[in-house]
């Protein structure tokens, strides 16, 4: 089911996969779910506490049996993550059954390379981190949800662990030896692979180091032999937006990320 939409699916079948192979996600483990009717799936449901629920499209009927089950289930529920109309749908409906107040957080695009565009080079070059990157890989992520304006971010610790630097998947452009930027590919799935945590600290902004970051890596996994690179941007940043469809990168659909207030 999965598979008949790898690229809209591919939240739910990387991070399945990567649960299968032993990845943490945190300290609660992952829970999957499917909503059914008789023997057929109408729905594939995935969350990785604490963060958001995310799930496949939804008919009515679906989100009515999700909504109820995670009402009495998972009261606690920070929000959902999912294609536009399906993430605001459940939203609502949450709001109704649990006088929860819901807001938009983000919007988001889903956007997709199949070949990169070439672009002029930027200083540096594109190396992997290893194990003494990890305490500036950490810090970096923590600013990268603040700048996203994560929920909590601001008082949340560094992660402890960082799973696409454990699996060889975290990467840096260095200038002249210094580390300047960050990206990492993960959640691969059968054909496709999502870049993700593309991070540039404020003071090497403006010098085009994640675009060659981006078009490397992206470049990389494409030789590497998947057909497929993608990645979500923030709709209401058209730097980025702009940035990553000058890569190659077109968009595809538009995702909702809506928190709720218990």
């Amino acid at each position: 089911m999965l598979a008949a939409d790898e690229l809209r699916n591919g939240k739910l079948q990387g991070i399945a996969e990567m649960s299968r192979d032993g990845v943490s996600f945190g300290d609660a483990p992952p829970w999957f779910g499917s909503v059914e009717r008789g023997t057929a799936v109408l729905a594939a449901v995935l969350r990785t506490p604490p963060r958001p629920l995310t799930f496949t499209e939804l008919s009515p009927a679906a989100l009515d049996v999700l909504v109820e089950h995670c009402a009495t289930q998972d009261r606690e529920l920070p929000g959902v993550l999912a294609c536009s109309d399906g993430a605001e749908g459940f939203a609502r409906r949450w709001s109704e059954r649990t006088g929860s107040k819901v807001e938009l957080h983000a919007a988001l695009c889903l956007q997709r390379l199949e070949r990169v565009n070439p672009l002029p080079k930027s200083s540096g070059s594109m190396r992997l981190a290893g194990p003494d990157d990890l305490e500036l890989c950490r810090e970096w992520r923590r600013r990268f949800a603040i700048d996203c304006h994560v929920p909590g971010a601001e008082s949340a610790p560094a992660p402890e662990s960082i799973p696409e630097l454990d699996l060889g998947r975290q990467y840096l452009w260095q200038v002249q030896g210094e580390p300047v930027c960050m990206a990492s590919w993960t959640r691969p799935t059968r054909t496709g692979v999502c870049i993700s945590w593309v991070y540039t600290p404020e003071p090497q902004r403006g010098h085009g180091y994640a675009s060659s970051l981006v078009a490397r890596l992206s470049q990389e996994r494409l030789d590497a032999g998947r057909a497929f690179c993608c990645l979500y941007t923030d709709l209401a940043n058209p730097t980025s937006n702009g940035i990553y469809q000058r890569i190659g990168y077109e968009p595809v659909a538009r995702f909702g990320q809506w928190v709720f207030d218990a």
